[in-house]
C-alpha cells in the first residue's frame, strides 16, 4: 500500500499493521530486512521511500480428543504451512474387523471436518491452541450387526438365533452355566475375541442330544476363540438308547465354522444315571475306567443295585450310549 507524508510534520510514528496468523516484526527500508527496523520517519527525510513489512507466521498447538480410543499426541503447526493430521485408532477396531470408520477431525459440537480453522470463536483472533475431536461412524458392512460387549449381551443371542452378531471384547463367564442355544441360523463374528471359562451343562431325556454353545449350527460362525470351556452332557436313560453329539461351538455343524479355536477344553459326556450309581458303589469315575477295571464294570452292568441279576430286564437290554465329541463340533455334516 502507498501513503503520503509531509516533511513539515516529521517526525511521524509508523502505524502497526495486523495480519491474521502472523506477528508484525517491523518496517524495513531493505527488502531483505537487513538493518534495524524503522519505527518512525525522522526530520530531514525527503523524497519517495519504500518500506517493507516483515512478518513471522504464528504457531498453534493442536490437541486431539478421541473418546473411542487412544488420542494422538499434540502437534505444533505453523500458520500458512501444510501439515498432516494423525489418524486415530478406535478400540472397537482392535479385533479382526474394522467395525468403525474414521470420518475426520472436528471442532465444536457439530461434526464438520472441513469447517474448523485457527480462529478463536470467542475473540475472532488467531488461536494459539486448538482442540479437535475424532468423528466415527459404523462401517456400512456392519451396520446391521448387534454388537456384543458383555455376558448379558451374549446370552441375549438365544432370543434371536437368526440374527447377526459381532463380538467387540473378550467375555469372562467365570464358570457360570449356559444352556445350549438351540439351532443357529444367523451370523456370529467372533472378531478374534475370546469366551473365557464358559460352562455348558445339559441333562435331557432324549434319544439324541446335540450339545454345545449351539445345539446345531446352520449359520456362519467365524473368528471365535474359547478358552478353558467346560461342556458336560449327562443324558438320563429311560429304557432307551442315547446318542450324544457334543462340541464346544456346536453339537452338530451343518453350516460354516471358520477360523475358530478352542483351548483347554474339559468335555464330559456320560450317563447321569449310570455314572452316579457306579461311583456310589465303587468310588470310581466311569469316565476314567482303566483296563483293570473292565471286569468290575462289566459285572456291575449285569446286576441291579441289590445284587439281583437282571440280564433279562428290558431296562438294560440293548442299552447303548454313543458319544460323538469334538473340540469345535461333535459332528460335521
Amino acid at each position: 500500500n502507498s501513503g503520503v507524508y509531509n516533511i513539515l510534520n516529521l517526525p511521524v510514528t509508523l502505524y502497526q499493521p495486523t495480519r491474521f496468523g502472523y506477528d508484525f516484526l517491523g518496517w524495513y527500508f531493505s527488502a531483505d530486512f537487513s538493518g534495524d527496523p524503522v519505527a518512525r520517519l525522522e526530520k530531514g527525510l525527503t523524497g519517495d521511500i519504500t518500506l517493507h513489512a516483515r512478518w513471522e507466521a504464528r504457531t498453534s498447538v493442536i490437541r486431539f480428543v478421541n473418546a473411542e480410543g487412544e488420542a494422538p499426541d499434540p502437534i505444533t503447526v505453523t500458520y500458512g504451512q501444510a501439515f498432516d493430521l494423525p489418524q486415530p485408532s478406535h478400540r472397537g477396531n482392535a479385533g479382526k474387523h474394522a467395525v468403525y470408520q474414521f470420518e475426520g477431525w472436528y471442532s465444536g459440537s457439530l461434526f464438520d471436518p472441513e469447517s474448523w480453522d485457527f480462529t478463536d470463536p470467542a475473540t475472532g483472533a488467531f488461536a494459539s491452541e486448538l482442540t479437535l475431536s475424532a468423528g466415527w461412524t459404523r462401517s456400512p458392512e456392519f451396520a446391521a450387526y448387534t454388537l456384543i460387549d458383555s455376558e448379558t449381551d451374549f446370552r441375549a443371542i438365544a432370543n434371536d438365533l437368526s440374527g447377526k452378531y459381532l463380538l467387540m471384547a473378550d467375555i469372562e463367564f467365570a464358570g457360570t452355566s449356559l444352556d445350549p442355544f438351540g439351532t443357529f441360523n444367523g451370523i456370529l463374528l467372533g472378531n478374534g475375541h475370546t469366551l473365557k471359562n464358559l460352562k455348558i451343562t445339559w441333562t435331557e431325556n432324549q434319544t439324541t442330544l446335540t450339545v454345545g454353545l449351539f445345539g446345531t449350527n446352520k449359520g456362519t460362525i467365524d473368528g471365535l476363540r474359547l478358552q478353558d470351556p467346560v461342556i458336560k452332557v449327562s443324558p438320563n436313560f429311560v429304557n432307551q438308547n442315547i446318542t450324544t453329539y457334543a462340541g464346544t461351538i456346536a453339537g452338530i455343524n451343518a453350516g460354516t465354522i471358520t477360523d475358530c479355536r478352542v483351548e483347554g477344553l474339559d468335555l464330559i459326556a456320560n450317563s447321569h444315571d449310570i455314572a452316579e450309581k457306579f461311583m456310589q458303589q465303587f468310588g470310581k469315575d466311569p469316565r476314567n475306567i482303566t483296563q483293570n477295571d473292565r471286569t468290575e464294570w462289566e459285572k456291575w452292568m449285569k446286576q441291579d443295585f441289590s445284587g439281583t441279576m437282571i440280564t433279562d430286564d428290558p431296562y438294560w437290554q440293548g442299552l447303548c450310549l454313543q458319544v460323538y465329541a469334538g473340540g469345535i463340533a461333535g459332528r460335521n455334516e
